[in-house]
């Protein structure tokens, strides 16, 4: 059962051969639908949509970028605000801790 059913399937299977000129044929058909997609005008409704899509959408796409760069400003204020204030914050301590040590050092040499 088996052998008969692979001689069916290579019997559909079997390679043909291409009927002679099929490719001149094929070839010249698309040769005639790239002249003829060529040759098709443009839809005057087309470039009025495609022109109300770019009125509309570049105004919005303005708005987004100037959004998003202000957003990043004032995230860009806020980090430099906390940068600023932790530095000031270890520069005050470092500047006490140097007070007591020279303070510290000149009461040693008091003593």
């Amino acid at each position: 059962m088996t052998n008969d059913l692979e001689d069916k399937l290579r019997l559909k299977l079997k390679r043909i051969s291409t009927p002679t000129g099929l490719e001149q044929k094929i070839l010249a058909r698309v040769d005639a639908d790239r002249i003829k997609t060529t040759k098709q005008k443009l839809n005057p409704w087309f470039a009025i949509a495609s022109g109300l899509i770019l009125t509309l959408s570049i105004p919005s796409y303005l708005v987004n970028r100037h959004y998003r760069a202000e957003k990043a400003k004032a995230q860009l204020l806020f980090a430099l605000q906390l940068t600023s204030e932790k530095l000031n914050s270890a520069f005050a301590l470092a500047l006490q801790e140097t007070q007591e040590r020279v303070k510290h050092a000149l009461e040693e040499k008091k003593s």
